[in-house]
């Protein structure tokens, strides 16, 4: 979810500075571009990285060679799923309305196909719980410990954000708010249950800082026996 966090920060400035633009009276191209930016980033972390946080979580491998295709499958309708947000109908920024750059030719013929997406949005998030159910029941005491929290999330997170959210297009968009549930239960795993031994992480870096303080104070041209 880390590699997330940049697509965020960019959506996340660009409306900040759309708004703060529409007041201070900004150019409307350098609006269009911000609204552009904002429409066109933050659906990757939805679409692609979410899921497949889901699918790989907790040792960066899927629970098994048949839990691949979720993952393909997330790769390959994220393109659609992004364009879908595509719309040329205008944004509001403070009291100006502004339409973005780069809006899907002919947007409303793809109604249905934007529909589709959407479904099988939900459908590969219902996998990546799936996955994380099949990993709980195959974990010793820690491991499901680890992952109760993040099965626990994932099963908020479907019904609002998978199914009416996404497949029905209703509810009221601070119902996304569930979303950082994940990452809380991400969170959770690695200080609470040991997921990632912070000891180990220091051990191994003072280790390299002490090599390193080693190498540079031998003199350089001599080699020691």
């Amino acid at each position: 979810l880390h590699d997330a966090l940049p697509i965020l920060a960019t959506s996340a400035a660009a409306a900040a500075l759309a708004q703060l633009g529409a007041v201070s009276g900004w150019d409307l191209g350098a609006l269009r571009v911000l609204g552009t930016v904002f429409i066109y980033s933050w659906p990757w972390t939805i679409a692609v990285f979410l899921p497949v946080a889901l699918l790989l979580f907790p040792d960066g491998r899927p629970v098994g060679p048949r839990w691949r295709w979720p993952i393909r499958a997330a790769v390959v309708n994220s393109v659609v799923f992004v364009a879908s947000l595509g719309s040329p109908d205008p944004l509001t920024a403070g009291s100006r309305r502004i339409t973005i750059y780069l809006p899907i030719p002919h947007y409303q013929r793809f109604a249905a196909l934007w529909t589709v997406t959407n479904v099988a949005w939900a459908v590969i998030l219902a996998a990546a719980i799936a996955s994380l159910a099949v990993r709980y029941r195959r974990s010793d005491d820690i491991g499901r410990r680890q992952l109760l929290w993040l099965l626990l999330a994932g099963l908020v997170v479907l019904p609002y954000a998978g199914v009416v959210w996404g497949v029905f297009n209703s509810g009221p968009i601070l119902g996304l708010l569930v979303l950082p549930s994940i990452p809380a239960a991400v969170t959770v795993a690695i200080l609470r249950y040991q997921l990632l031994d912070i000891r180990v992480v220091i051990s191994r870096t003072l280790g390299a800082l002490r090599t390193t303080a080693i190498d540079s104070s031998r003199p350089r041209g001599i080699e020691l026996c």
